[in-house]
C-alpha cells in the first residue's frame, strides 16, 4: 500500500511550491524534509530580476525567467486567499551602474512568502516528515523513499533538496548540484527606498523598515560559517550603493545556493524513470522561478503538460560532460 501519490523531497522554496502545487490539483503528497536553517531561502533577497544580465530575449531559458517574474502577481494573490498572509511584492528596479530601470523586476519578501507557504500547505492534504531522505529504491511500480524516521512508498517522487539535492542515494546520474554559500544581512531604521537599487556587486532591497544588503557568494562546500570577508564584502556593497556605515550592518543570514554547471535550473523527469520529477539547481533564481517550476512539476506528475516549455532544463544535458570525465 503506498502511502502517497507523490513524494517530495525537500522542504526549502522548492519543495514547498511543489508541495503545494500537486496538492491544488487533488493529489496526495509526502513532504520530506529537515527544514534547515540553511536553505537558501532562508538568506533570499527575493530577487525577481531576470532583465539584469539576461539571456537574449528569444533565448528559451530567458522567456521561461520573464514568464516566471509576470506570473508572480497573480500567484500570489492566490496564495494569499488560500493562507490568509499578506505577501509584499515590490517593483521596481534601478541599476546604479547604468542608470537602466526595470519596471517590472523587484523583489518579494521573503519571510512572508515563507509563512504563507507553510500555512497554505498546513490546510491542504499534505503530510509533513521532518527528517532528511537519504535514498530512493525501486519496488515494482512504487518508489520508495528511505529516511532515518520510515520508509515513504509512493507512485511519483519529486526530487526538490535543493543544494543537498545531489546527496540523495539511487539517482542516476548524481545531480550535477553543488553548494554555494550567499551571505546577506539588514540594514534598520534606513530611509525606505522606493524599489530594489542593484551595483557595485550587489543590491539593496527594501524589506519593511529595514534595507536588505546582498549578497556574497563563495564555493566552499557546505561550510557555513559567516566570515569577515562576509562582513566586509557587504559593507562595501551598502557604502558604494547608498552611503551606508559598514557598521549598522546585522541580522546576517547565510543560505547555500544549489548551483548547476550552467546556472539554470534542473527541471523535468528522469531520462532513465519517468516516475522521478526534478526542481532543483535553482541557482540564484530560487525564489523567482519557484511557482511556475512547481506548476510544471505538478503537470508532469499529474501526466500532463507543463504549462511553459521546460527543454533548456531538462535533466540530462549535462550527461555527454559527465561521461567524459
Amino acid at each position: 500500500m503506498r502511502d502517497a501519490d507523490v513524494a517530495i523531497v525537500g522542504d526549502g522554496i522548492a519543495g514547498l511550491t511543489c508541495a503545494l502545487a500537486c496538492a491544488r490539483r487533488g493529489l496526495q503528497v509526502v513532504l520530506v524534509g529537515a527544514r534547515s536553517t540553511a536553505a537558501a531561502s532562508h538568506a533570499s533577497a527575493g530577487l525577481l530580476a531576470p532583465s539584469i544580465a539576461p539571456r537574449p530575449a528569444d533565448d528559451p531559458a530567458q522567456r521561461f525567467l520573464v514568464a516566471a517574474r509576470d506570473g508572480y502577481p497573480a500567484w500570489l494573490d492566490v496564495l494569499a486567499e488560500e493562507s490568509g498572509v499578506e505577501v509584499t511584492l515590490r517593483l521596481g528596479l534601478l541599476e546604479a551602474d547604468s542608470g537602466r530601470f526595470h519596471e517590472r523586476d523587484g523583489a518579494v519578501d521573503v519571510p512572508a512568502l515563507l509563512e504563507a507557504l507553510e500555512v497554505a500547505i498546513s490546510r491542504r492534504r499534505i503530510t509533513r516528515l521532518a527528517t532528511g531522505a537519504r535514498a530512493v529504491e525501486r519496488e515494482g511500480d512504487a518508489l520508495v523513499v528511505e529516511t532515518p524516521a520510515r520508509r515513504i512508498t509512493a507512485r511519483r517522487l519529486v526530487v526538490a533538496g535543493g543544494a543537498w539535492a545531489g546527496a540523495l542515494n539511487g539517482l542516476r546520474p548524481a545531480l550535477p548540484v553543488r553548494p554555494v554559500a550567499g551571505v546577506t544581512a539588514l540594514v534598520r531604521g534606513e530611509p525606505d527606498l522606493p524599489h530594489v537599487l542593484y551595483g557595485a556587486g550587489g543590491y539593496l532591497v527594501p524589506r519593511g523598515d529595514a534595507l536588505l544588503v546582498g549578497a556574497t557568494a563563495r564555493d566552499v562546500g557546505f561550510d557555513a560559517r559567516i566570515t569577515d570577508g562576509d562582513r566586509t564584502s557587504l559593507g562595501a556593497i551598502a557604502r558604494k550603493l547608498h552611503g551606508i556605515d559598514a557598521g549598522l550592518l546585522e541580522g546576517h543570514a547565510l543560505g547555500f545556493r544549489p548551483m548547476t554547471p550552467d546556472g539554470l535550473p534542473l527541471l523535468g523527469v528522469d531520462a532513465h524513470d519517468p516516475r522521478i520529477v526534478y526542481a532543483t539547481g535553482y541557482s540564484r533564481n530560487g525564489i523567482l522561478v519557484a511557482p511556475l517550476a512547481a506548476a510544471c512539476v505538478a503537470a508532469l506528475v499529474g501526466g500532463g503538460e507543463p504549462p511553459a516549455p521546460i527543454a533548456p532544463f531538462a535533466v540530462d544535458r549535462f550527461a555527454s560532460s559527465e561521461a567524459g570525465r
